[in-house]
């Protein structure tokens, strides 16, 4: 996308429609993902409604209007949370069109979270007298 898509993209929608959907980002997905721009993408597309197997259809449009990312920096994203195994990607051609559709990993984040959790639990244990 350059500047003149975004430019005329831009005029095509109320800029007040952003203010009535806020992202939920939460600083713990970053850090699995090791940097802010996917850890951004990862906290929307969990906030965003799927179907009933959770499967959610996004274009590089969407992405951008939700969240500022533009087109070549999400694709980037989208490599590095799915390498991490924190999305699943879904390609589904309709009429010869590629269309991409997200899902969030919700074993692999509650694998994430326990482990940590244990880790916490661990160093709390060893070295609790030196942390109060």
């Amino acid at each position: 996308m350059n500047n003149k898509t975004v430019h005329k993209n831009l005029t095509q929608f109320n800029v007040f429609d952003l203010i009535d959907e806020p992202i939920a980002y939460n600083k713990w997905y970053a850090e699995l993902a090791g940097d802010i721009v996917s850890g951004l993408l990862l906290s929307w597309l969990i906030g965003q409604e799927g179907d009933k197997e959770g499967w959610s259809h996004k274009t590089n449009d969407d992405i951008y209007y939700a969240t500022g990312i533009l087109a070549n920096t999400a694709r980037r994203c989208r490599r590095v949370l799915y390498r991490k195994n924190l999305i699943a990607i879904r390609v589904i051609r309709i009429n010869g069109k590629r269309n991409l559709f997200y899902r969030p990993c919700w074993e692999t984040l509650q694998d994430l979270y326990l482990m940590e959790r244990k880790a916490l639990a661990q160093i709390k244990q060893n070295y609790g007298q030196f942390l109060a």
